[in-house]
């Protein structure tokens, strides 16, 4: 059995006035907006039986959250006279997609409904007590509502965030300060998290990085000072997941970056006292992000990354290296708006953001050429990722603060090469957990 009232426009009905038996399939034009959106309606006067799929054709609508919903299925018969046991279910993923938003299918008081939010289970009410006189009962929980987002949504996240960290450096990770060297630089990772309290977000972080001294000399009686640049590729590939509806966006980027570092001792040749260090770079990617049945959205991304980083190299004792640390870095890194394949306009809301990091370095000199590493760190950006799609704002400020242990060895192979690998482990709220591993080589000439 076929029912169709899809001829393009939305608002007409089709009236069964006797008994409806499903087992076909139903074809509906609707907007997809609020709750006020204009959709053709299935009206059952009768008792109704069997499984009925539902196919929605959405004619125009941008996304929006709603509360009742949008009526699709009306059973206007008296409930006390006739039974209603019909079954509807959305055809495919059973979802319907528009913007940012997904609509599923909802029963709600013998009528169905599309909905782009669903209910927040309710924390349980305190139980009644026993004291004398009785007091009044806390009244149940009212149900809270949340929208439910398209997975892709979560993918634009990870790109946008991969983007801006790809290629973040700290003193140690780039050329300088010790003579002319020459620095190759290998960092993988993995980190998940939880997006929106709803999008199970997961990414997996390449990136080669190759720096170098150009200029350096001396600065007052014994400073010193360096200038020189660095170069990179970064890849990345991950996936967003809906907690409510299943459903899955891959995302992935790759791109590159070329800048200028620069660092200042104020002891060069003890390498002890304060010192300071900055870089600048230009970062380029290409991004996209698909999902089943729904097509692969393609954009670019570019922008300004920059940091100044401070700190002191205290050596209270033979071999042993405290050092304090404070980094702001810039992040400049910003999307280009595009159309996805939904036909949603998709932009960046949210500009460019300055994230803060707290450290503290300790390293141990043995006498044999090889150096254990402690890093501990903190990070806080002040500012969450938002992303705009067809006018709804989507905001991500999961991983505003988060900490680090980063534990390491760096070894020299000859009196002109050293190798350096170390392992990180990060961990914020909203289940944010990360895990990278560093390898450098240092060449000296």
């Amino acid at each position: 059995m076929r029912l169709a009232c899809k001829n393009g426009v939305a608002g007409d009905t089709l009236t069964v006035n006797g008994d409806y038996t499903g087992g076909g399939t139903l074809l509906l034009d609707s907007e997809l907006n609020g709750d006020d959106s204009v959709s053709d309606q299935l009206v059952m006067n009768g008792n109704t039986a069997g499984n009925t799929t539902v196919v929605v054709n959405s004619i125009t609508g941008i996304g929006e959250p709603t509360s009742t919903g949008i009526k699709v299925v009306d059973f206007a018969a008296d409930p006390t006279q006739f039974q209603n046991n019909a079954q509807f279910s959305l055809a495919g993923s059973g979802y319907v997609n528009m913007g940012a938003y997904d609509y599923t299918l909802v029963e709600d008081n013998n009528d169905w409904y599309l909905r782009s939010e669903a209910v927040t289970p309710p924390s349980p009410p305190d139980p009644d007590p026993d004291p004398t006189p009785d007091p009044d009962p806390t009244p149940d929980p009212i149900p809270a509502y949340q929208p439910v987002l398209n997975a892709k949504v979560g993918g634009y996240l990870n790109n946008l965030r991969a983007a801006n960290q790809a290629f973040m450096m700290e003193r140690r990770d780039h050329a300088g300060g010790d003579g002319q060297t020459l620095n190759l630089r290998v960092i993988g990772g993995r980190y998940h998290y939880t997006a929106a309290g709803q999008l199970a977000q997961q990414e997996d972080t390449s990136t080669v990085q190759l720096s170098g001294d150009l200029f350096s000399g001396r600065w007052g009686t014994d400073g010193e000072w360096m200038l020189g640049a660095v170069g990179g590729y970064s890849d990345n590939q991950g996936d967003s997941r809906s907690n409510m509806t299943g459903t899955r966006a891959d995302n992935q980027n790759h791109g590159y970056a070329v800048g200028l570092t620069s660092s200042w001792f104020q002891h060069g040749n003890q390498k002890q006292g304060a010192w300071l260090d900055s870089w600048l770079q230009y970062a380029w990617f290409n991004n996209d992000v698909s999902e089943h049945e729904d097509g692969v959205d393609r954009y670019h991304s570019s922008g300004i990354i920059a940091s100044l980083e401070a700190g002191y190299q205290w050596l209270p004792g033979r071999g042993v290296v405290i050092e304090p640390q404070a980094q702001v870095i810039y992040q400049g890194v910003q999307q280009d708006d595009f159309t996805a394949a939904n036909r949603a306009r998709v932009s960046q809301s949210q500009g460019d953001d300055i994230q803060t990091r707290l450290g503290l370095h300790s390293e141990w000199r043995t006498a044999v050429g090889v150096t254990p590493t402690l890093d501990l760190n903190y990070y806080h950006d002040p500012h969450a990722t938002e992303i705009e799609e067809d006018g709804s704002t989507i905001s991500d400020d999961a991983v505003k603060r988060r900490g680090e242990i980063k534990v390491g060895v760096t070894g020299n192979i000859s009196q002109r090469v050293s190798l350096r690998g170390s392992v990180a482990w990060q961990k914020g709220s909203d289940d944010f957990a990360q895990m990278a591993g560093f390898l450098s080589m240092t060449v000296k000439w």
